[in-house]
């Protein structure tokens, strides 16, 4: 009876999320258009004597737009989709459920949203049964007009089961970074429809929100719209922006009563922090600081932020050794003042 219940409510849906809908994202998006044309004509592959691709995997960090991509896929294919998420993912006869209904309706798409969840089973975190999910794509029709295609999600690619992205799978591996400056520029620009002093400096802004998602930016627009409202004030400043900013990635400011001996933790920090920026400055000048404070917040007393737009995953061993030098330099900083140790 449940399973009858189950497959009741599986019914394929329409996409109206298009790749315009998703800001940013450029070579990702052009991807995805060349591997749309695959789908809606498998024949193309038979001269290389392989079989059509059955699936691909989409990952980067939260909140960059990859769930949306996914239904854009869906959307410009013109096919409807099932997608599957949170705990029906460790629900086997649900995932055998869906495909089966995915295959009547074939050709057609199913989203696997988040697919490095974990679970908890009998007291042990898990992960979701990736044999049992390359299985049903394992056992998918690839016959013309009967072509069930699988689009995954995740945000580790290295939580993924090499199962599934062995050939025959997942064989489309499609990397999405966090949101580049056309894309954050894009959200600061929405809010900035809101009532503003016309002071604000986007390209500012625009870097200082290096590395915050699309939720991340949302709730940005609304913090600064009740900040204003809660100050008494009329217009969103860049003051009530940047602060906004620092409060989603360093937390609030905390009250001075709050802080033991509040005049010598601010001394220290101030030392502590300055040490970071002047070395830092000296031994990294290609790395821009963003902003140097020593008010205390939630998540730390001061802090040097620093704006990693154009950082290169490849770093020489000097530049690491760099690295270290800077982090302990707050360390040394203190201690050569106070002759004690504290936190890095």
């Amino acid at each position: 009876m449940k399973k009858e219940e189950d497959t009741e409510r599986i019914v394929p849906k329409t996409s109206t999320v298009t790749f315009d809908d998703v800001i940013g994202h450029k070579q990702v998006k052009e991807r995805l258009k060349a591997i749309v044309k695959i789908f809606t004509n498998p024949k193309i592959v038979d001269d290389f004597k392989i079989s059509p691709p059955k699936g691909m995997l989409i990952y980067g960090p939260e909140s960059v737009g990859k769930g949306m991509l996914a239904r854009a896929f869906a959307n410009a294919a013109d096919v409807p989709y099932f997608e599957i998420t949170g705990s029906k993912l460790f629900d086997a006869a649900y995932i055998k459920s869906v495909y089966q209904e995915a295959i009547k309706h074939a050709p057609s798409i199913v989203i696997l949203k988040d697919i490095d969840i974990k679970g908890l089973y009998h007291g042990t975190i898990t992960n979701i049964s990736f044999a049992d999910v390359a299985k049903e794509i394992e056992d998918v029709p690839i016959t013309e007009g009967k072509y069930v295609f699988t689009v995954a999600t995740a945000v580790e690619i290295e939580e993924i089961d090499p199962v599934l992205l062995s050939p025959g799978k997942l064989d489309f591996l499609i990397e999405v970074s966090r949101l580049d400056p056309e894309a954050r520029r894009f959200f600061i620009e929405k809010i900035l429809q809101k009532p503003n002093d016309g002071k604000i400096d986007v390209q500012r802004i625009v870097r200082y929100i290096t590395g915050l998602g699309a939720a991340d930016l949302e709730r940005l627009g609304r913090m600064a719209a009740l900040a204003v409202i809660e100050q008494g004030k009329k217009v969103i400043t860049e003051d009530i922006l940047i602060e906004q900013i620092n409060i989603i990635k360093y937390g609030h400011k905390i009250e001075s009563q709050m802080i033991r001996n509040l005049e010598q933790e601010m001394q220290m920090t101030a030392y502590h922090e300055a040490a970071h920026a002047i070395l830092s400055y000296i031994l990294l000048p290609n790395v821009k600081i963003e902003q140097i404070t020593i008010s205390p917040r939630s998540k730390m007393l001061g802090f040097v932020s620093y704006n990693n737009e154009e950082q290169i995953a490849s770093v020489t061993k000097e530049e690491i050794f760099h690295d270290i030098c800077v982090l302990h330099a707050g360390q040394i900083a203190k201690m050569k003042k106070a002759g004690k140790r504290s936190a890095i």
